[in-house]
């Protein structure tokens, strides 16, 4: 738990649980749905934060922020199952 959000391999559940999110299918790391995860999601992540595209809103919170930055990286890195 960081931040009020825990996070699980394909499932963000914010405290507000009006706010819950399931990912059911592709990884989150691989934001670009190639299949792969490479550092290109990481390169069209960033380029979807700044363009503020609602893509890039990682853990729901309905706002694009810094926070999504630092929750994409961490599922980047952990991977997935």
């Amino acid at each position: 738990e960081a931040d009020g959000v825990v996070v699980i391999p394909g499932v963000i559940v914010p405290r507000d649980p009006s706010r819950i999110r399931v990912q059911v299918g592709p990884c989150l790391a691989d934001f670009n749905s190639s299949g792969d995860v490479t550092v290109q999601d990481i390169f069209d992540f960033l380029a979807a934060y700044f363009a503020g595209d609602p893509e890039a809103d990682i853990n729901g919170s309905g706002t694009v922020t810094v926070q999504d930055v630092f929750e994409f990286l961490g599922i980047y890195f952990t991977g997935c199952i």
